[in-house]
């Protein structure tokens, strides 16, 4: 694995760690909410990444 690769999944990581921190401050209300232009609830975007981040390691 080339070292800019390696950078990039340590942010991502980085970066999905983040987001779920703030998430969990939601309450399960906030988490079903939605936003025009948005990948429907916050719940199934956060579903979302965790497949498509699933995806990617099977290709790895």
């Amino acid at each position: 694995m080339t070292d800019f690769l390696l950078r990039q999944m340590r942010h991502g990581s980085w970066a999905n760690g983040r987001l779920l921190e703030r998430c969990r401050a939601l309450t399960a209300e906030q988490l079903e909410l939605t936003v025009p232009g948005t990948y429907g609830t916050i719940r199934k975007t956060l579903a979302h990444v965790v497949a498509s981040e699933e995806g990617y390691l099977v290709l790895a």
